[in-house]
């Protein structure tokens, strides 16, 4: 299998990230080592949208991150698809701790372009940080919107 790799290419008022996949849509459950996922004290995951033979068992391994006292987070990452399935994501939103999409990428799975309105759509139960780039980022708890 082939490492993936992303690259971020910064510049004083602007950044982009370059991402060679790799296997990263191939890595499956099969290739986490056992007892691994509750090793730590946190669990982040990222790129739900390029994980396409893991993010179906992501409600498993957040579970058992849960289970074990970890933390959690999810940074969506984006859908080069463009077909941004919720159902989904919808799914392990409750287990997430931190869900961490910048502002283009929480248009794009709810479909809704003010933040305050898209924020309402997702079923989000922990906290919430909208990277906006230039316009800084959003701070979300219990609802409550705050420009960071």
């Amino acid at each position: 299998m082939k490492t993936g790799v992303t690259v971020s290419l910064s510049q004083e008022q602007d950044r982009m990230y370059a991402t060679y996949p790799g296997s990263v849509s191939e890595a499956g459950i099969e290739h986490i080592k056992k007892g691994f996922i509750i090793q730590g004290g946190h669990l982040h995951l990222a790129s739900y949208y390029l994980q396409r033979n893991l993010k179906s068992h992501f409600p498993y391994i957040l579970a058992r991150a849960k289970a074990a006292g970890m933390t959690t987070s999810l940074d969506p990452g984006s859908d080069p698809e463009g077909r941004w399935d919720r159902a989904g994501l919808e799914e392990i939103l409750p287990l997430i701790d931190w869900f961490l999409p910048n502002l283009d990428e929480l248009r794009s799975i709810t479909g809704k372009r003010q933040i305050k309105t898209a924020v309402n759509t997702l079923k989000v139960t922990g906290g919430m940080v909208i990277k906006a780039g230039e316009q800084g980022a959003y701070l979300v708890l219990q609802n409550v919107i705050e420009k960071i």
